[in-house]
């Protein structure tokens, strides 16, 4: 693994507190790769044989039953996937796929749970970490079950703007169809919503949002410290 890499992982709050001698046999063991966009890192329903920790990119977690899909959540770089199926060997719940170009930090399985047996440090991390993306799903099932799409899509739109670099327009970070599933609803269901926000000051022009008037978007949105990330 390259020197760059290996101080990346170091930085990152999952391994930032492990053992030196712990960290160096784990990556000794472990490598990272780079996949384009549309891979499938991961199918529903498969026993992961690795951990993976995002460089680079985004991850779509999704699942399918019958003829039904929906997302699940967008990984951004920094966070690992696959926690809780490598903990209990059980298959993973959901599929894992790049949005765009991705680069992943892979950890073999046995190799993991050899680390948290060895390194209470890491243990104690690791328990943060997924103390951590249970408080976001709760927070994602109290978005899709105590709001209409309308609120739902408002306030994606407030987070995105917070996060992005610069003002000015927003830049859709992936499809539409997977905006629409991350937030509960079929793409047509999404165009109708994108419609009944015009009049509150926001503007969709392909893959670009404008915000014409944050607070009356605020007022349509109504976010909430127990729901969104503010």
């Amino acid at each position: 693994m390259r020197p760059d890499d290996l101080a990346l992982a170091r930085s990152l709050s999952l391994f930032d507190a492990m053992d030196v001698g712990t960290f160096d046999r784990l990556m000794a063991v472990s490598l990272v790769q780079t996949f384009p966009a549309g891979v499938v890192l991961l199918e529903q329903g498969q026993v992961p044989d690795f951990l993976f920790v995002l460089f680079e990119g985004s991850v779509e977690l999704s699942a399918t039953h019958c003829k039904s899909e929906g997302a699940i959540s967008i990984v951004p770089p920094g966070e690992p996937f696959t926690i809780a199926a490598l903990l209990t060997d059980q298959p993973t719940l959901s599929q894992a796929r790049t949005i765009c170009n991705s680069r992943a930090l892979m950890i073999p399985s046995a190799a993991f749970r050899d680390a948290i047996s060895a390194d209470h440090a890491f243990c104690q991390s690791l328990l943060i970490e997924q103390a951590n993306i249970v408080r976001h799903l709760v927070r994602e099932i109290n978005n899709q079950k105590l709001r209409n799409s309308t609120e739902r899509l408002a306030n994606w739109v407030l987070h995105a703007s917070s996060k992005a670099p610069e003002a000015g327009p927003i830049q859709l970070p992936f499809r539409k169809r997977t905006l629409a599933a991350l937030l509960g609803m079929t793409p047509e269901n999404l165009s109708r919503t994108i419609a009944s926000l015009e009049p509150h000051g926001v503007t969709f022009k392909g893959s670009s949002i404008a915000i014409q008037d944050a607070d009356a978007l605020r007022k349509v949105a109504r976010p909430s410290a127990l729901i969104d990330l503010i």
